[in-house]
């Protein structure tokens, strides 16, 4: 809700450098279908939900050993409609949820997803005659292989280089004509700092 009505507010939201919100994409996980929620309603736009962008290994349950996962579908389809009426949802969103992997994804796995969402950002962006602001609601996680992805690909393993305070906004530019992402923002929390200092949690920058 801070960060709903701090975006709301066409001021505030050029602290991040953007102006209107042109799209909102989200995860398919229950807690980012909720986080989007309140941002969607101050800027007035229907969330596009993307089952590509959810967090490094999916949806299972785990043995007490924590070496033996079984996949679990997530959110069905009529479980996102009645608790977010006005998003809209892709067919990959089933009667048996949108989880597809085998078990546990690993990090690796997360990786080369990752770099598949960033060569459809970029796609998406050359094919645009003008400049769109998008809003993604994802994970902590995904957001480090996406980053990684976009300036050291090589990475294996682990997410171990970026911080992000929960609700935390990093803003990057992607170069319609050559794909070239700038950083604009990273970790930027003035939202919660204006609200509530307290309400900081997750890993500082």
């Amino acid at each position: 809700e801070v960060l709903g009505a701090f975006l709301g507010n066409a001021s505030k939201a050029e602290f991040f450098g953007l102006g209107k919100i042109d799209e909102i994409w989200v995860s398919p996980h229950r807690r980012t279908l909720d986080t989007a929620a309140p941002t969607a309603k101050a800027v007035g736009i229907s969330p596009r939900v993307y089952t590509d962008i959810f967090e490094a290994g999916g949806i299972y349950d785990a043995n007490d050993a924590y070496d033996a996962f079984v996949a679990k579908g997530g959110m069905t389809r009529a479980q996102m409609a009645a608790a977010h009426p006005s998003y809209v949802l892709p067919s990959e969103v089933t009667d048996e949820g949108w989880y597809r992997g085998p078990g546990k994804e690993s990090a690796d796995a997360c990786r080369a997803r990752a770099k598949r969402v960033l060569e459809r950002v970029r796609a998406t962006a050359s094919g645009l005659k003008d400049s769109r602001n998008v809003l993604v609601v994802a994970h902590y996680d995904f957001i480090s292989a996406f980053l990684d992805a976009v300036l050291v690909p090589e990475t294996t393993g682990e997410f171990a280089r970026w911080r992000h305070h929960n609700t935390a906004v990093t803003v990057i530019d992607v170069e319609q004509a050559t794909g070239d992402v700038a950083f604009m923002k990273i970790n930027a929390a003035p939202h919660i700092y204006e609200a509530d200092e307290g309400l900081l949690s997750g890993f500082p920058l």
